[in-house]
């Protein structure tokens, strides 16, 4: 019986649909759009709406392409290459600025280590002070090279050394340094605290190149050091706040040698005699070293006097002057722990200055006798033991004498 022509037909299409079909799910690997190495393809079939559809239509794969990070694409040795494929990525621009930093100091320890000269353990004399200098000034060419290569990154805050000013990890460290730099936002505070240790290892490193002897050059260089530090703070800080710093570092040597508590000057007051003080001593330019004293000549002295008399006014003037006096601040401290009031410790001064004043006089007094000029002494010296007593009190007077009140039984040695 011969097959009908229909089912031949239907037979023959059937039969290439299964060949059609087989050839496309061999060839659909290679047709699959090929990924970047930097990418993972994950591939997920979309489930069917109903079965009916699904067995007459397969639904096509559905592939998604998730980015995958390769740091090896994005390492370099060159701290500019190496910023600029961190930004590239979207890398945080505080996160640059950290791995290059970090980058930088792996680099200045090797700089640091290669810095000794290649010599023989038992070279000594000139040889060895020679090439010491000349490893020395290799390092510190180096050294340059590194902040500008730094610096042209991630800009010129920038401080490589391991300085005091930089290490904030103790909160104490970092209380003390905000309360000496004023209120200010965290940002700025450690731009600023970089920026200080920045001049302070450059300020050190001028320091112990000179070895003590400072010549024309060397002053001229620190001139221009300083001067660069100041135009770079000032580009920091708004004018307040730079004022407001300039006024505190300036009066820190003061806040030893002044007990302001013993006067009646205002905070503002002192803030101001701090910005005058800043005209004669710049604190700012001696590096880390804010607590020493002012290296001030005689005449720069009187200028400073002169300028903090006709701010104050002669009367609270007098009181600056007495507050830095050691035998008052010996009668302030002794008037405290015995719960005296101020006045105590200013009557005290004052009898010390009277007796000081005539003891002078008799001493200057060519018409009396050796004998009647010691008696005079005797009796001034009497009188002010009395006043002294009734003024502090036995024990606080007993205290006196062997902390500077020796004056009371000599008065021939004021």
């Amino acid at each position: 019986m011969k097959p009908k022509p229909t089912f031949v037909i239907s037979l023959g299409l059937n039969l290439a649909l299964a060949g059609a079909a087989i050839c496309l799910l061999k060839e659909s690997p290679a047709r699959m759009p090929s990924t970047v190495a930097a990418a993972v393809s994950v591939t997920t079939v979309v489930p069917a709406v109903s079965f009916s559809s699904a067995a007459r239509n397969p639904p096509a794969p559905v592939t998604y392409v998730t980015n995958h990070f390769a740091w090896s694409k994005v390492e370099a040795e060159d701290f500019e290459q190496l910023a600029a494929n961190l930004r590239a990525i979207g890398c945080p621009e505080k996160t640059v600025r950290d791995i290059v930093i970090a980058r930088g100091r792996r680099a200045l320890e090797k700089i640091s280590k290669e810095a000794e000269p290649k010599l023989p353990f038992w070279t000594a004399g000139l040889r060895r002070t020679r090439a010491t200098e000349e490893a020395e000034r290799q390092a510190r060419l180096a050294l340059e090279k590194l902040i500008a290569r730094v610096e042209r990154v991630v800009g010129q805050d920038v401080c490589l050394g391991d300085s005091d000013l930089v290490k904030m990890d103790e909160f104490e460290s970092q209380a003390i340094m905000r309360f000496v730099l004023g209120p200010m936002p965290d940002e700025t505070f450690v731009k600023v605290t970089t920026k200080l240790a920045w001049f302070g290892a450059r300020h050190d490193e001028l320091r112990s190149r000179t070895r003590g002897v400072w010549l024309e050059t060397d002053e001229a260089e620190l001139a221009q050091l300083g001067k660069r530090y100041h135009q770079e703070l000032a580009a920091l800080l708004p004018q307040p706040q730079l004022e407001e710093m300039t006024a505190r570092i300036a009066m820190l040597p003061q806040m030893d040698r002044v007990r302001f508590e013993a006067t009646d000057l205002t905070t503002a007051e002192v803030r101001q005699l701090g910005l005058i003080r800043a005209r004669f001593s710049d604190q700012l330019s001696k590096g880390h070293s804010f607590l020493d004293s002012d290296s001030l000549t005689d005449a720069q002295e009187e200028e400073l006097k002169a300028a903090e008399r006709q701010f104050l006014g002669a009367v609270r003037f007098a009181q600056l002057e007495r507050a830095a006096d050691g035998d008052f601040k010996t009668l302030f401290s002794l008037s405290e722990e015995h719960d005296l009031p101020r006045a105590a410790a200013e009557k005290v001064f004052d009898l010390r200055q009277l007796t000081t004043q005539e003891a002078e006089q008799l001493r200057q007094d060519k018409s009396l006798s050796d004998a009647d000029r010691q008696q005079r002494i005797a009796q001034i010296q009497a009188e002010m033991q009395r006043a002294v007593l009734q003024v502090l009190g036995a024990n606080a007077s007993g205290q006196y004498l062997g902390r500077g009140g020796a004056w009371l039984t000599n008065a021939n040695g004021l």
